[in-house]
């Protein structure tokens, strides 16, 4: 070989290098972008587990609280069901009925409102 031909082979092998250089760059970029991100997403995930647990155990205290107020406030005497619980119960049975009611009229044809309203009476 003579030096022309080194040259270009050389020359050919520094551009090689110098592309192989800048995506290496570029891949190491990504890679910090990418791990930033995680760290973000990870972070952010420790936060929302965490508010996960403040709502439940609130929502726990909320529940043994209104059932505490049901009971002091619904019961008359020892071993009588709360009063709050039995309108709590008719309030749910009536919306019940309605929607089954509801549901078949809208089976046959009938128009849900008023089957609501035929329901509503019925309680």
């Amino acid at each position: 070989m003579d030096s022309a031909e080194y040259l270009r082979l050389l020359a050919r092998l520094d551009s090689r290098a110098v592309r192989a250089e800048r995506a290496q760059s570029k891949l190491e970029q990504e890679l910090s972008a990418s791990r930033a991100a995680e760290n973000q997403a990870t972070e952010e995930l420790g936060h929302v587990s965490r508010l996960a647990d403040i709502f439940f155990e609130l929502s726990q205290i909320l529940g043994g609280v209104v059932d505490h107020w049901l009971k002091e406030r619904g019961t008359k005497e020892p071993g009588q069901e709360p009063e709050s619980t039995k309108v709590m119960l008719d309030v749910l049975l009536k919306q019940l009925e309605a929607q089954e009611f509801a549901n078949s009229g809208e089976k046959s044809g009938d128009d849900s409102e008023s089957g609501t309203e035929a329901a509503a009476q019925r309680s």
